[in-house]
């Protein structure tokens, strides 16, 4: 096969992101994150075409049985949010070449965005599809974290407790900084006894905790701390959020 069999080969499989979300999503999605769920599920009423305008949720929802307008109308402001730091971004994150370096596989960007709005679709609280949002530009525009730790850190979004897992995953942050900032021994024993304290609970199934296991421990003083995707993951996304 010649190079301009490759070529043509990778052009059939290459899928812009384009094709999923095009400019009207900014002029349907504009007010949505603004509006409660009882505003939402009037513009439903008045429109019951809104669902076909908006691009991805056409694709992955209509297509399914929709239980309630309530559930309807919250998946719409979680889309909404998901979508605000996308649109927001200065550069056009869906025209952008480097999206082919990133990308060329049809399949596996549909499995991806597959994914995105199934795991939209189960966060308890709106803020998390709005970090989910940050977390798919710094992905996909900024190229921070890469196709495997967006998969990874998809998932952990929806585990983390909705209430006290970022609050949480700050306390184990704060501590790190500490220990890694802190010149003196006695102190850094200090600040590593505190953190061996934290109840990790709400981040268990997270995986950004290095986790106790057996007779391991952390330092001297046992418990959980932060990994370095827990720290790559608050620094780029969390941060920007609380």
């Amino acid at each position: 096969m010649n190079s301009g069999d490759n070529n043509n080969n990778m052009n059939k499989n290459s899928f812009p992101l384009t094709t999923y979300v095009q400019n009207q999503t900014v002029e349907v999605l504009n007010d949505i994150s603004e509006m409660g769920i009882d505003e939402i599920i009037k513009s439903l009423t008045k429109d019951n075409t809104l669902l076909e305008k908006i691009p991805i949720v056409k694709w992955a929802f209509l297509c399914n049985d929709i239980k309630s307008s309530i559930q309807t109308a919250h998946f719409i402001k979680k889309y909404s949010l998901f979508i605000g730091p996308i649109k927001d971004l200065k550069s056009e994150i869906f025209s952008n070449a480097n999206l082919d370096t990133i990308m060329i596989d049809k399949k596996k960007f549909e499995k991806i965005i597959e994914l995105t709005i199934l795991s939209i679709d189960r966060h308890q609280i709106e803020f998390m599809s709005e970090m989910l949002g940050i977390l798919f530009c710094k992905t996909f525009n900024d190229k921070i974290f890469s196709i495997e730790e967006y998969n990874t850190l998809l998932f952990s979004i929806e585990l983390i407790h909705p209430y006290l897992g970022f609050k949480t995953l700050k306390l184990f942050y704060d501590y790190k900084k500490q220990i890694l900032e802190s010149r003196d021994e006695s102190e850094r024993n200090k600040f590593s006894i505190e953190c061996s304290k934290l109840d990790f609970s709400p981040l268990v199934n997270s995986c950004l905790l290095k986790l106790p296991d057996g007779a391991s421990t952390y330092g001297n003083f046992g418990g959980a701390h932060i990994n370095e995707l827990g720290i790559k993951f608050y620094e780029n996304v969390v941060i920007e959020i609380l």
